[in-house]
């Protein structure tokens, strides 16, 4: 899985090389880094491996793209990915009629990624409000002279 990774990451390099860059390609990017990244967890068969915590990096570079669509999309993927992780776990089912099923884990995973996607939206908000005002001022200031 690790090869693939490095396979489309050397794609995704060329085209930026070459500069032609498809407005879907953020999108197929983000989805390929979840699943990649659900399927190595997935091969170690450890929902509370520490690969889990590279789900909130992956929604967090999406800020970076100034995109509500994305940070939406790249959110609800991770959090599907952590919790098909979690269903795919064999050890949480075993834990259901001994020690009963980690809700809180899992709750805490899963609401921290919802929170972080919230962040990134309001972010994402703020700071093109921000730009439009600017912009607006910079016009005003140059009406005026």
């Amino acid at each position: 899985m690790t090869g693939i990774w490095l396979l489309v990451v050397g794609l995704v390099v060329v085209a930026l090389k070459r500069r032609s860059v498809p407005p879907v390609l953020k999108y197929a990017t983000s989805f390929s880094d979840v699943v990649l990244l659900t399927t190595i967890a997935a091969a170690g068969g450890k929902a509370e491996s520490t690969l889990v915590i590279s789900f909130f990096i992956i929604a967090a570079s999406t800020f970076l793209r100034f995109s509500n669509k994305l940070i939406f999309s790249t959110t609800a993927l991770c959090i599907a990915g952590y919790l098909g992780l979690v269903f795919q776990t064999t050890q949480y089912w075993d834990l259901v009629g001994e020690q009963g099923f980690p809700y809180l884990e899992v709750f805490r995973t899963v609401g921290g990624l919802a929170v972080m996607g919230l962040i990134g939206w309001q972010l994402c908000r703020t700071c093109r409000f921000g730009v439009e005002k600017m912009v607006e001022f910079e016009r005003q200031e140059g009406d005026d002279e």
